[in-house]
C-alpha cells in the first residue's frame, strides 16, 4: 500500500526513477511505479502507460525492440484535457 505523497512529490519521484533506472531495468521500475500509487493501464511490447489516480497523472512508457525504454511522457490531467481539446471539433 502506497502513501499519497501530493502531485508535486509523485511527479519528482518518478523524473528521479528514470534518471536512476537504467533502461533495460523496467520491471524494477514498474515495482516502484506501483509503490508510488501507479496502476498499469495497458500494455504491449512497444509501450505501457500507468495512470496516478490521486495525482492526476498519465504516463506512457515506449519501448525500442529490445524492450528497453526508449522513452516516457508524464502528463497531469490538464494537460491530457488540453491535448485532447486541440483535436475537438
Amino acid at each position: 500500500m502506497h502513501t499519497y505523497l501530493g502531485r508535486e512529490e509523485v511527479m519528482r519521484k518518478t523524473e528521479e526513477l528514470f534518471e536512476q533506472c537504467s533502461p533495460e531495468s523496467f520491471q524494477d521500475m514498474e515495482k516502484v511505479l506501483m509503490k508510488l500509487g501507479y496502476i498499469q493501464r495497458g500494455s504491449d511490447p512497444a509501450s505501457a502507460e500507468f495512470r496516478h489516480k490521486e495525482a492526476g497523472l498519465m504516463l506512457d512508457i515506449e519501448f525500442d525492440e529490445e524492450g528497453a525504454i526508449h522513452s516516457y511522457e508524464l502528463l497531469t490531467t490538464e494537460e491530457i484535457e488540453e491535448k485532447q481539446r486541440k483535436f475537438r471539433w
